[in-house]
């Protein structure tokens, strides 16, 4: 009997096949894996802003005396101290934050909302000390039949002040002593 020493045109049509198939699942699986890690890459940056804006937030409201919401409630200014203010204003998707002081600008940044979000602000009522809450909000409540949250951030109003010493007055009244 003779030994064979080539393969037959089946067998190596049967390999390619089975070649292709595990590359055709190979480069589907590629493809799954980078979409999910671009999706995921956008959802770490997303909150990664949102974290950067919630500390920036609570920082400038805590340390603020003051706040004035306009009528649209779209622009709010946060009071520091003499001539020194921080303003949010929300446009479009962005959020943009500018510290002015002694009449320059001191910084400006821009906070990049989600997707189809916009930002709100409301002073939570009554309470005392004041509760500023900033939330950003979907403009659409489902996308792909799912429910899309609210994120909300509450501060104290003039949390870093509720320390200092307030202004001395005279005192009128004079200490008693026995004689």
């Amino acid at each position: 009997m003779k030994r064979r020493t080539a393969y037959t045109l089946v067998e190596l049509m049967a390999a390619m096949a089975a070649a292709s198939v595990l590359t055709a699942v190979a480069i589907g699986l590629i493809v799954t894996m980078l979409r999910s890690e671009g999706v995921a890459r956008d959802h770490i940056r997303q909150s990664a802003v949102q974290g950067r804006l919630a500390d920036q937030f609570r920082r400038d409201v805590h340390a603020a005396e003051a706040i004035d919401i306009d009528g649209s409630g779209l622009v709010w200014t946060l009071t520091l101290g003499p001539e020194h203010e921080v303003t949010y204003r929300v446009e479009s998707n962005r959020l943009e934050r500018t510290e002015t002081g002694d009449p320059s600008i001191q910084r400006q940044e821009t906070y990049v909302l989600p997707p189809d979000h916009t930002a709100t602000l409301e002073m939570l009522e009554p309470t005392d000390p004041p509760i500023v809450s900033l939330s950003i909000v979907p403009t659409s409540k489902t996308i792909d039949a799912k429910p899309r949250p609210t994120v909300q951030f509450d501060a104290i109003l003039a949390a870093d002040r509720r320390y200092e010493e307030p202004a001395e007055e005279e005192d009128s009244t004079e200490e008693e002593t026995d004689g």
